[in-house]
């Protein structure tokens, strides 16, 4: 992405996006809601055991 942006391919008038998908979003939220009880501690101090 950042070569991309830096060497602009389109033009100064049409800048590269990164766009992600609604289902790629769901599936990196859900798999770190699964992980989140597998840590024993985030930057905030313990994490509880049931969400």
């Amino acid at each position: 992405m950042q070569r991309l942006a830096r060497e602009m391919p389109y033009g100064v008038d049409l800048p590269v996006q990164k766009v992600e998908c609604m289902n790629h979003l769901l599936q990196n939220y859900i798999s770190r809601l699964r992980d989140t009880p597998r840590k024993p501690k985030n930057s905030q101090g313990a994490v509880p055991i049931l969400l």
